[in-house]
């Protein structure tokens, strides 16, 4: 695996999900809250700011720490999308 990093960032989009023609993406994310604006708190794993600013082109506040691998935990679970056996049954029906 090459550089990879763990990214918190704000989106002011009204749909916070990654803009990818492929689905699903090769990293995990998370909606973790909202800031006083009410606009979303992502965190994201990505290969590299142009990755983030590919899958988000609105997000702003970036702040990216680069990681040896990505850490689970309760609050941040392995998406269902990343779980091996994984079908999209909006995309598959």
């Amino acid at each position: 695996m090459g550089k990879l990093y763990r990214a918190r960032f704000v989106s002011d989009s009204e749909d916070p999900r990654p803009v990818s023609k492929v689905w699903p993406i090769k990293w995990p994310y998370w909606i973790s809250g909202y800031d006083s604006n009410d606009n979303y708190i992502i965190i994201a794993y990505v290969d590299s700011k142009k990755t983030l600013l590919k899958l988000w082109p609105e997000a702003q506040n970036i702040d990216m720490v680069e990681r040896d691998e990505i850490k689970y935990t309760s609050r941040f679970p392995m998406p269902d999308y990343l779980k091996p056996g994984f079908v999209d049954e909006e995309i598959d029906s």
